[in-house]
């Protein structure tokens, strides 16, 4: 996944000749080869190799009656600049290359160094022939680590299918760690889009991926309080089980904008937002309702409901968001109940606001960004609150992208001991084909990573490690 600036079409004459911009654009004829997981990825070969190679493509969903979920949830955001996700071992993410080709990127936590995912000596890494790519970088894509497995989500790009054909249809991949037994599984319809809105987060846990398949039915129309029809939308939580390549319709998302936005245990937390397309109702009258979707029975309960612009986040069965007091107004994610709320020490004068967004939970520790001053004196801030307490601390953590724009330094992924953390942004320049000889220039936001002591973080040290990534 990849944060786009904008596009503009140009002739094939023209995309020809385009230079890259970043120094993450790799050169042709890059001899990196993936070390990092060969030896756990070569322990488990045989059981992992043959499991990939009995599952067979398909379009159809497997019985739901069989589905079962495996051990506790992860919640995986899909905003937040977060720009891939981890194994335990590395992270994984989506970089775009050259004629619209997408690379998958991996990034080895033990030595802060980022290679192709690919295994193959002397790879140039500009073709199908190589693992690490990919079709396109249009539409959603992401490569996430279920157990010994990592799932590709293709999100779709229907207005791309006359130059991708099938490529341009959502589908699910999986593959070992190291990039090798790469096999595509299932695939959506033309009318289907996976990870379709903002903060459409998905799931995991031992087995099972949990994402939601957005579909536009174009024979049945909706006419929305003006009057405009508009093809009807549904939206259905789905699931991926890694060890069978069986993909499960779980439930019907029928309130407005359902999605997943937290976990606790085997339940997903859901949100909705009423009346959202009801033009006539303010923004700041509209509330976020919040539902616990228990995955071993998929029967769903609602919690409570809040304002909707209001920021949150989920950690161990607590709800916690913040209105313009700046106090810490907390959930029981079992029940619904509100705890005691947590007065925090952020300063008097920072307004929560729209653009106020909390970043995550780690370690004990609520991280958020928002913005001060007017709108030609904008300065962003980044605070850790600790969430026994409500002490608050300033993050230096603040870096800047190659126009001079302020970025929060966000944690990505951890292990045990560290945190992978962004340290600035490049700009990737680069094109995609159209029909008819065109094609279209994209410029891409690169994060760029570090690794940290997680101690050291707190403290606002800088003695970090940048990731390196290998030619």
């Amino acid at each position: 996944m990849q944060k786009k600036r904008h596009a503009f079409c140009m002739t094939s004459f023209l995309w020809a000749v385009l230079l890259p911009l970043s120094a993450c654009d790799h050169a042709s004829g890059s001899n990196a080869v993936l070390q990092s997981d060969i030896t756990k990825a070569e322990s488990t070969q045989t059981t992992t190799d043959n499991a990939l190679k009995q599952i067979h493509p398909s379009d159809v969903y497997a019985d739901s009656a069989a589905f079962v979920p495996m051990g506790e949830l992860e919640c995986l955001y899909t905003d937040s600049y977060i720009d891939g996700y981890a194994s335990n071992e590395g992270y994984y993410r989506f970089v775009a290359g050259k004629n619209g080709m997408n690379h998958l990127m991996y990034t080895d936590f033990s030595s802060a160094q980022e290679v192709y995912l690919c295994n193959q000596p002397n790879c140039e890494h500009k073709d199908s022939a190589c693992t690490a790519v990919f079709p396109t970088f249009m539409g959603f894509h992401a490569a996430i680590p279920v157990g010994d497995t990592v799932v590709i989500v293709n999100g779709g790009a229907s207005d791309y299918s006359a130059v991708l054909g099938d490529d341009a249809l959502p589908s699910i991949e999986l593959m070992t760690p190291d990039g090798s037994e790469r096999k595509k599984v299932f695939t959506f319809g033309a009318n289907e889009m996976l990870c379709a809105q903002l903060r459409d987060f998905m799931a995991r846990d031992d087995e099972n991926l949990y994402f939601v398949v957005q579909k536009q039915d174009e024979t049945q129309k909706v006419s929305p309080e003006d009057g405009i029809e508009l093809p009807l939308t549904t939206r259905t939580l789905c699931a991926i089980n890694v060890k069978s390549g069986n993909v499960f319709e779980l439930l019907n998302l029928s309130e407005t904008e359902e999605k997943i936005s937290g976990v606790d245990g085997q339940s997903l937390i859901l949100t909705y937002v009423p009346y959202t397309y009801d033009l006539s109702i303010d923004m700041d009258s509209l509330q976020l309702d919040t539902a616990r979707l228990d995955l071993s029975t998929l029967q769903t309960t609602s919690l409570f409901d809040l304002h909707y612009v209001q920021p949150y986040a989920c950690s161990d069965g607590i709800f916690y968001t913040m209105g313009d007091d700046r106090v810490l107004k907390r959930y029981d994610l079992q029940n619904g109940s509100q705890l005691p709320d947590l007065a925090t020490t952020l300063p008097e004068s920072l307004k929560i606001c729209y653009e106020t967004k909390f970043d995550g939970i780690h370690d004990g520790y609520l991280t958020l960004h928002t913005y001060t001053g007017n709108e030609n004196d904008r300065k962003l801030v980044y605070y850790s609150v600790d969430i026994t307490n409500g002490i608050t601390t300033e993050l230096n953590h603040v870096f800047s992208d190659e126009n001079g724009n302020a970025l929060p330094g966000v944690i990505f992924a951890e292990t045990p001991d560290k945190y992978l953390f962004m340290v600035g942004s490049d700009i990737i320049s680069t094109s995609h084909p159209m029909a008819g000889g065109m094609s279209e220039s994209w410029v891409f936001d690169l994060y760029r990573l570090a690794t940290i002591d997680k101690t050291a973080y707190w403290q606002n040290s800088k003695d970090y490690a940048i990731v390196k990534t290998t030619e």
